[in-house]
């Protein structure tokens, strides 16, 4: 969901987006994640993208204020793509979209997918942007507390899906910070939030709040 916070920051809109997330409830869920016949995905995220267009507008990209950069990947040739250009909506779309949880999207003669599925911590389009320092943000931390056959029972299809996307896109991660490591780097833990819990959205920010000082004050910044 990198890009999509992303697009709010470049478009200058964070704090209406955050707004929007604390006042959403679970009734609101499937909206928002637009259930479609299962086909290459479970969903078109549908509802959230027209929120997103409602909170940032229809601006381009080449038009942002902050320069801004999703990364997605070619389903068929599996290379990693970077989106500069076009609709900065449509490019947060390609970017989310989580194997199997969301449709790909058909861009420039393209199937695209989720960016982490080829770059999981995408630090390389920034460098060549002028930064005093880069802060990068990892999902793939491991979760604060083993889960138990109890919690493996009750996991639904779409969170199957990304845990197991996950356990590759960890490795994936590892190396790839290795080879250009960020001056920071934010681990959130796997389990700090589910698939479906947009509606804990306040319980999400403290907590992420509580591991961004930290990293940055270990950082010494």
């Amino acid at each position: 969901m990198g890009a999509l916070v992303g697009a709010t920051v470049a478009t200058g809109h964070l704090e209406e987006l955050k707004e929007f997330v604390l006042g959403v409830k679970l009734s609101n869920m499937v909206r928002l994640i637009g259930p479609t016949v299962p086909t290459a995905g479970l969903a078109n995220a549908g509802g959230a993208m027209d929120e997103l267009r409602r909170v940032i507008g229809d601006i381009r990209i080449e038009d942002c204020p902050i320069p801004y950069t999703a990364v997605a990947s070619d389903i068929v040739s599996q290379e990693e793509v970077w989106i500069t250009t076009g609709p900065i909506v449509d490019a947060v779309r390609a970017s989310i979209a989580i194997p199997v949880v969301f449709t790909p999207v058909p861009r420039n003669g393209r199937w695209l997918l989720d960016g982490g599925c080829t770059n999981p911590l995408p630090i390389e389009p920034l460098q060549n942007v002028v930064a005093d320092t880069v802060v990068a943000v990892s999902l793939q931390e491991p979760p604060q507390s083993p889960p138990t056959s109890r919690d493996i029972v009750k996991l639904d299809l779409a969170s199957t899906a990304i845990l197991a996307t996950d356990a590759t896109l960890s490795s994936l991660q590892r190396a790839r910070a290795t080879i250009n490591p960020p001056d920071v780097l934010i681990g959130i833990p796997c389990d700090l939030v589910g698939f479906l819990d947009m509606h804990r959205a306040a319980f999400v920010m403290d907590a992420a709040r509580d591991i961004v000082i930290k990293a940055l004050d270990e950082a010494g910044l």
